[in-house]
């Protein structure tokens, strides 16, 4: 028996040695990834957006974090007078977003104090690193990374727990905080906003991978079964922590669908009395029906190899009792909308290549109207008006221009009546919600989170530093406001971070009731928070039972701009 346990812990210790030689040498590939690289800030492009005169030859990637470091007092020995260090400050850190052929765009993360021209960045310098180790063996690869990377301000070693989950967020405010993870099969670099850096397959997972099971408890020890339940005041607290149930009723998931979500239409699309809903994504539009039992698809509609869909809208303008879809479309920067409806069979495209932006928005007394705004030059996303479609013959086409705001365009905007006076519910570009009244008279502003969307239409940028060709800026999309089932007006809450204009990410999201008091906008009421992004929403009965509800388009979270969406359905119950 003692024999047969030495060759056990023998072997045990050979496979932990093994283990551990197998990830003592750091990847030569981080080395040259994680090496410091100097450069210059060129000029300020807008607020917290700077060029910096490092690109790709530089061995700059996007994401990559510089810093902008001061050096401070000299620390000396007060004995010898050696000259041991300085006291350094980190000014100022930033991201790199876009690379071009001589020069990157960056912005600031975080607070940042006084960045100039001519000031001097370095790459992946005085930052504060830790190393997270969930193989237990991973302490010869520590001090290796100290060695290799001395420009780093290493925090320590520590161990995590092998085969429990890495947490999706940092959780420590402040200035970023590179984390070396060193999980079963790779080291994962991140930074302290979840953002993944780089990853490198690292040896020895499959020796992890035989490591056996620890054994189950002697037949005679017995495991308490967890508490399940509220604490009551004055017990100790449950080891597991339960979410209240009753928040999440009335709340339905559809299944998760491939694609970035940009727009939600739910009406009789087919005329047979009864609602679908039709989920758009970048690249299609997936129509389908809220049962009973579930969700049922009914038709997947293709819009083009090319195009990118970035809005829906919908109408009955022929009036045959088939609401169209108004497919607001861009290929090669320029609008190219469609028509999509229903011919008895099957869901075809009638129209494309439509100039329009589309949006259905509501007037109080004359219920849902179509509406279209034409792009503008490179400096004019939005030409003014917008006007209401109207059908003519087998077309569509432009007809009386709505009396807007100066600062409206199609998707930020919602009228209604105080009275017998028509005021316009408005987010401007600064996605702040103002009211106006007649005349443009400002009649009351709020604060500025509403209408964020992570739809956005690539377009040349005419204020290129150095009048350089090719570059481009990107028009995001407001996400449209609706009116709620007792008037209320409805808006959505996107929050994220935003990244040198050019980036959105967005991963908790929740639907604002307002209602006008006479003297302002007041919160009646608000959704549960979301993880995820909300594309677009509407109030209607989506799964034809007589009741009205919301129903939301909701992007799963992402952890990196560059990581793929996935989007489903999300229906709240009106209570």
């Amino acid at each position: 028996m003692t024999k047969g346990i030495g060759i056990a812990l023998s072997g045990l210790l050979l496979l932990l040695g093994i283990c551990a030689n197998a990830v003592a040498e750091v990847p030569t590939s981080l080395k040259k990834d994680f090496r410091e690289v100097s450069g210059v800030i060129i000029m300020p492009v807008a607020e917290g957006e700077f060029l910096v005169d490092l690109d790709a030859s530089s061995g700059l990637a996007t994401g990559d974090l510089l810093t902008i470091v001061d050096r401070g007092e000299k620390i000396i020995h007060p004995v010898t007078k050696e000259v041991m260090g300085t006291l350094d400050q980190t000014r100022a850190v930033l991201r790199v977003m876009q690379i071009k052929k001589g020069y990157s765009y960056v912005q600031t993360v975080g607070k940042a104090l006084d960045v100039k021209r001519g000031d001097t960045v370095k790459r992946f310098s005085g930052l504060e690193a830790r190393f997270i180790d969930y193989r237990s063996t991973g302490m010869p690869l520590y001090e290796e990374l100290q060695q290799a990377l001395p420009q780093l301000n290493w925090q320590g070693y520590e161990k995590a727990e092998f085969g429990k989950p890495l947490p999706a967020t940092a959780t420590e405010p402040g200035p970023p905080v590179l984390e070396f993870i060193l999980g079963q099969d790779d080291l994962v670099v991140r930074d302290s906003t979840a953002e993944v850096l780089r990853s490198y397959p690292m040896p020895g997972g499959e020796a992890m991978r035989a490591v056996p099971p620890a054994p189950a408890p002697p037949s005679n020890v017995v495991v308490a079964a967890p508490v399940m339940g509220a604490v009551k005041t004055g017990q100790e607290p449950s080891a597991i922590v339960h979410e209240d149930i009753q928040a999440t009723q009335g709340i339905w998931s559809g299944p998760l669908q491939e694609g970035k979500p940009v727009g939600l239409v739910v009406a009789d699309l087919d005329g047979d009395g009864l609602l679908e809903t039709a989920l758009g994504f970048e690249d299609r539009i997936e129509i389908g029906r809220r049962t009973a039992s579930g969700y049922a698809s009914v038709a997947t509609v293709k819009t083009g190899s090319r195009r990118q869909v970035v809005r829906l809208a919908y109408a009955d303008l022929d009036g045959n009792g088939r609401t169209e879809l108004y497919i607001t479309g861009v290929t090669n920067e320029r609008l190219s909308s469609l028509i999509v409806q229903f011919n008895g069979k099957s869901f075809v495209q009638t129209q494309e290549d439509l100039p329009y932006y589309f949006a259905t928005v509501e007037f109080s007394g004359e219920g849902n109207v179509l509406l279209g705004q034409r792009m503008g030059d490179l400096r004019t996303d939005f030409r003014p008006p917008v006007f209401r479609m109207i059908a003519q013959g087998n077309t569509v086409s432009e007809g009386a221009a709505v009396p807007l705001p100066e600062q409206a365009d199609i998707y930020g905007f919602l009228p209604f009546n105080n009275g017998e006076e028509r005021l316009w519910a408005l987010v401007n570009n600064d996605h702040q919600l103002v009211i106006y009244g007649q005349n443009d008279n400002v009649l009351w502003e709020g604060g500025k989170d509403y209408a964020h969307g992570e739809t956005g239409i690539e377009r040349d940028d005419p204020n290129s530093p150095g009048g350089s060709k090719g570059d481009k800026r990107v028009l995001y999309l407001k996400v449209g406001m609706k009116r709620g089932p007792a008037g209320e007006i409805l808006v959505a809450v996107n929050k994220g971070f935003s990244l040198m204009s050019r980036w959105r990410m967005y991963r908790e999201s929740m639907i604002q009731a307002f209602v006008w008091s006479g003297g302002g906008l007041r919160e009646a009421w608000h959704t549960r928070t979301q993880d995820g992004y909300l594309a677009d929403f509407q109030v209607a009965d989506v799964d034809n039972d007589g009741q009205l509800e919301i129903a939301t388009i909701l992007g799963n979270p992402q952890t990196s701009p560059f990581s793929k969406r996935k989007a489903s359905l999300v229906v709240y119950e009106i209570q």
